[in-house]
């Protein structure tokens, strides 16, 4: 990476290839059956990853941050999700971290792909949900942290891969692994490093006041919106789907943001490429 060189940074929710614009949920999210649990067809699956590749190729990023990727589940028909994207972005530097590997037929988590050398950690939020069968079973437990060199300089550019753990009742651990990656990220900035926090959220960037109240407090800035990035799944996607605003970035004060762009195509996942183009000050 170069200061004052145009980045482009893409986070996308693959859904774990599960979801179209024709998906939706039977009766309701929680309702125990069959289609529910199993949404999507082995062929379908697969499709979709390779179309959300397609779609993240023709933009031609950076960096890319992926959540909810399948390495080997029976939720995803055991589709090799991170070994496609791989081969298909072999020109990028990938890696790959489980939010929980479940007695060898679960392995789900995140992965990020850069173009540039790197250093890639793989860190896990410090802090349990309540209950046995809510650690066992949900997902968004880790964070990939990932540092570029930049040019003529010894500091770096610092990346965040990040999803947190979804639902209301978990609103409590959502805000103590929000403070915890403010508490890295914080760390990497006083030290001179460049940071972006980008990922799925599963809260509204622009009406969450815990979240704006963390920003406003660390001196970060939210890079703004032009749209909503997830669609509910009570029914097929139309125009008067309930959406919301859960994925995107957070900077450090020392990132310049040029253009923050929410790519509006569900036809592969519930959730919408959201792109940004920076650089470095």
């Amino acid at each position: 990476m170069k200061k004052n060189e145009l980045i482009k940074i893409i986070t996308y929710n693959l859904g774990h290839g599960n979801y179209n614009e024709l998906s939706y949920y039977k009766k309701d999210r929680t309702a125990f059956n069959f289609h529910n649990l199993f949404p999507s067809e082995r062929k379908e699956i697969t499709k979709n990853i390779k179309g959300s590749l397609s779609l993240i190729k023709s933009l031609n990023p950076n960096i890319i941050l992926f959540q909810e990727v399948g390495k080997f589940t029976l939720y995803n028909r055991f589709v090799r999700q991170y070994l496609l994207l791989k081969k298909g972005l072999d020109s990028y530097v990938g890696i790959y971290h489980a939010n929980h590997h479940l007695l060898g037929i679960g392995n789900q988590g995140k992965s990020t792909f850069i173009k540039e050398k790197n250093i890639s950690d793989k860190l896990v939020f410090p802090y349990k949900l309540k209950g046995f069968f809510n650690n066992l079973t949900v997902r968004n437990k880790t964070v990939i942290k990932s540092k570029i060199e930049i040019e003529e300089s010894d500091k770096y550019l610092v990346i965040y891969n990040i999803h947190l753990v979804p639902f209301r009742r978990n609103e409590t651990i959502r805000h103590k692994q929000l403070q915890y990656i403010f508490d890295l990220a914080v760390k990497d900035y006083n030290e001179g490093n460049y940071v972006v926090i980008g990922g799925d959220f599963n809260l509204s960037l622009s009406k969450n006041d815990y979240i704006k109240e963390l920003i406003k407090e660390n001196g970060f800035i939210m890079s703004p919106l032009d749209g909503f990035t997830i669609r509910s799944l009570d029914t097929p996607y139309n125009k008067d789907s309930t959406t919301n605003d859960i994925d995107g970035f957070i900077t450090s004060s020392n990132v310049e943001v040029i253009k923050t762009k929410v790519i509006l195509d569900f036809r592969y996942s519930d959730h919408c490429p959201v792109e940004m183009i920076f650089k470095l000050k």
